[in-house]
């Protein structure tokens, strides 16, 4: 996973099953395979993919 807000921002993250990675902007990514469920807390921004905002 690739997660590219901005030049200043972005993270790299890789793993098997759900895949999570959270940038220095307090933003978590979470990539989930098909047929899977947001996580608890994440909003989609595609069919596999969800953000949360760290408080």
């Amino acid at each position: 996973m690739i997660a590219y807000p901005d030049a200043d921002d972005w993270i790299v993250g890789c793993g098997g099953g759900v895949t999570r990675a959270a940038g220095p902007d307090g933003i978590t990514y979470s990539i989930v395979p098909d047929g899977m469920s947001a996580p608890d807390g994440f909003t989609a921004v595609s069919e596999n993919v969800f953000v949360s905002r760290q408080s």
